[in-house]
């Protein structure tokens, strides 16, 4: 047996029976200082004199808010109580938060698929048998996927028409929505929630996810509108789309940022497929393009998010523990390890006040971070930041340093606590800046594809280079939000056709890794977009 080794199973063995001691002392809970260094709000409080976040958020989102001025009023309305889960017990804590009655059982509501498609096979196929009404399910789910994701025609896939022919109501409703100047969802619990089950990490967020596939609703209607040649109804579509995204995208959650992301990527795609079609005029696109510029997830929000919303989060949970709360570690990782670490220190006597500091010292760090307007420099930090998170890790979960903390004061075990708790839940918000990003190189991509073809409107061809489109069509060359550095661009086919790229933030052209690479998704992401061709599938 190494030395090694044996040091770190005399240390395990040591600090277990240290503890199971009945000769342990074990003193009182250190009581919950409120003050900005430690619950960094002061106000309001609960019954029990413990920070009321969920209170405190509700106060900041809502504040000059209206129902006629609330974008979530809107989709609510469009989604109706069972899509938008608020015929859970949540439906009136949230009606009465954002000033409604609670929405009726019968409206004109979004017609979902399985209720509408249900019909459609018993109607066409009375006699299909289970597998056959499976297949049938199957085929119309690729089929729509498709009509999303490219140009379509009608006639292409009929059924997926009639379907979004019968939201044409709630479509045109959602598009008033969006259009509402404020997005406040509010933090609610059901009636029936006991107090103590109250925290910030257990709030339903039922509707958030039915935006994803509303978006995807009218993204088809939008590829077919282009594949049709309609155009204006497409941008009209497209918009709508665009506002959804930078709605949810609002949010009080990382949630609903990533949400609204995903929902601004399918947007893109249509984007690209109008920029491509031959019909664009100079007018339209520059319309359009200008729109485009108010859009998208924005930096400013995602540091409110990580710096109210989220770190909310880790300081409700951690007052949660020191209370004895119902609360089980768990519920903060999902790492085994780190868990019984911090179920281990919880059950000992220590300066919760400590560790609540510490843990507002890592959500400082990383909004400063994130608040960095320099790209290279940003990702230094993160980069810096990421290695100081697995080092406190590592740190903590040593043999030797449980063996620490067993004979330790309250001050060192709130230290242990704070630095736990802290690099654990930051240690995935870090990686929002990458998806932001994204995001962010996916509009620049569209809006730089929209002036594209606004010059191929005028010239009959693709500029030379980008700097081409400056300052008539862009006021300056784009640069490359994900990385810092200038797009890539090129032409071919005598200026007929032309490529955008993002070399991601690696600056590595994907194309040119070696073959095994390929095998490693998280380096592959470049993002490039095609001008000059339209794909529209043949009709069947």
């Amino acid at each position: 047996m190494s030395i090694r080794l044996f040091a770190v199973l005399f240390c395990s063995l040591y600090a277990f029976l240290i503890s199971a001691s009945p000769g342990f002392a074990e003193e009182p809970r250190s009581p919950i200082r409120i003050a900005p260094e430690t619950t960094y709000i002061t106000e309001p409080l609960k019954q029990n004199g413990l920070p009321d976040y969920a209170a405190a958020l509700n106060a900041r989102m809502s504040e000059g808010i209206t129902p006629e001025t609330n974008a979530v009023v809107g989709l609510w309305q469009v989604l109706g109580p069972k899509l938008s889960g608020l015929r859970m017990e949540i439906d009136r804590p949230m009606s009465d938060a954002v000033g409604i009655e609670p929405l009726p059982e019968e409206g004109d509501y979004l017609v979902p698929s399985h209720q509408f498609f249900q019909h459609f096979i018993t109607e066409r196929a009375p006699e299909a048998t289970p597998e056959q009404t499976e297949f049938l399910w199957n085929e119309i789910e690729k089929r729509f996927e498709q009509t999303w994701n490219e140009p379509w025609r009608r006639d292409d896939f009929l059924e997926i028409a009639l379907w979004l022919d019968a939201n044409d109501v709630p479509f045109a409703q959602v598009e008033a929505a969006v259009q509402r100047p404020h997005y406040f969802r509010p933090v609610a619990f059901g009636t029936n929630t006991p107090p103590e089950d109250q925290l910030l990490m257990l709030v339903l967020l039922p509707d958030v996810q039915h935006y994803r596939q509303l978006a995807r609703m009218i993204m088809a209607r939008a590829m077919m509108h282009i594949g049709e040649g309609e155009l204006d109804a497409a941008i009209r579509d497209l918009t709508t789309v665009h506002r959804l995204a930078y709605q949810v995208s609002r949010g009080w959650t990382l949630v609903e940022f990533l949400v609204g992301g995903a929902i601004s990527e399918m947007a893109a795609r249509g984007d690209i497929a109008l920029a491509s079609h031959p019909e664009l005029t100079a007018p339209q696109a520059a319309a359009y393009r200008r729109l485009l510029t108010a859009f998208g997830p924005q930096r400013s929000t995602l540091v409110e998010q990580v710096s109210g919303g989220e770190r909310f989060i880790a300081l409700d949970s951690t007052i949660a523990l020191a209370a004895g709360q119902n609360i089980e570690a768990g519920m903060i990782t999902e790492n085994d390890q780190v868990g019984d670490v911090i179920a281990w220190l919880a059950e000992r006597p220590q300066d919760w006040n400590t560790a609540l500091t510490v843990i507002n010292g890592y959500y400082d760090r990383l909004s400063r971070i994130l608040r960095e307007t320099s790209v290279r420099t940003r990702a230094k930090q993160l980069d810096q930041l990421a290695k100081d998170l697995q080092k406190v890790r590592t740190q903590m979960l040593l043999p030797e340093t449980r063996l620490e903390l067993v004979t330790a004061g309250p001050q060192r075990r709130g230290d242990a606590m704070g630095h736990l708790i802290g690099s654990t839940l930051t240690r995935q918000i870090q990686y929002m800046d990458r998806w932001l990003g994204r995001y962010e190189t996916r509009l620049t991509l569209s809006i730089t594809a929209l002036a594209l073809a606004e010059y191929r409107s005028l010239h009959d061809r693709y500029p030379p280079a980008l700097n081409e489109l400056v300052p008539k069509f862009l006021p300056e060359v784009p640069d490359d939000p994900y990385s810092g550095d200038p797009l890539q661009y090129r032409t071919g086919d005598g200026g007929q056709s032309a490529e955008l790229a993002s070399l991601g933030r690696d600056r590595i052209d994907d194309r040119e890794r070696f073959r095994e690479e390929f095998l490693d998704e998280q380096i592959m992401d470049d993002l490039r977009v095609t001008l000059g061709s339209l794909a529209v599938p043949a009709s069947r």
